[in-house]
């Protein structure tokens, strides 16, 4: 990104004649740019760099109980019918990449239903990012965001819990 930038500043330097030139990829405000002109230039990538886990637990009671990744500090809490039995709990990490300086629009599901091969299945909800509330890509293009959520166990619904998050990720 930074190869396709850096000759065009060069062409503006250059002399008096090229200075009325303006840069296609250099927009006066990043949000005042045509949408069409450098988006298409910039096409979104989001990559989960880590998946949202929360470790080993074990069902101590007969109630059902909930677990909770705090998007920002990582911090594990259980609840109810659930303890922890050790292991590192890690809050997912997403990177997106796309047009230097633009504002994004982030989006999670509500609830995503996990199931286990046994076909018991358990709802995590509650699924947010430490995100700001205008998020931006930064000067070369990337943001880098992290999510947790909380894991709804049933009484007796002991499994190996796996799903999908859809995470949508739109320029503004």
């Amino acid at each position: 990104m930074g190869l396709r930038v850096l000759p065009a500043a060069m062409l503006l330097l250059a002399g008096p004649a090229a200075a009325q030139v303006q840069c296609q990829l250099c927009p006066a405000s990043a949000d005042s740019a045509p949408a069409a002109i450098g988006d298409t230039l910039f096409p979104i990538s989001v990559t989960v760099e880590t998946e949202l886990d929360f470790s080993r637990m074990v069902i101590a009671s007969s109630n059902s109980g909930t677990a909770q990744i705090d998007p920002r500090t990582g911090a594990r809490t259980v609840s109810g019918g659930l303890s922890a039995l050790g292991g590192i709990p890690v809050r997912g990490t997403v990177r997106v990449a796309g047009r230097p300086l633009r504002r994004l629009r982030v989006s999670m599901p509500g609830q995503v239903q996990l199931t286990a091969p046994g076909g018991g299945s358990v709802q995590l909800v509650d699924l947010a990012t430490d995100l700001s509330g205008a998020p931006r890509l930064g000067v070369l293009g990337t943001l880098e965001f992290r999510f947790g959520g909380t894991l709804r166990v049933p009484a007796g619904e002991a499994g190996d819990y796996r799903g999908r998050i859809p995470i949508d990720v739109d320029y503004e």
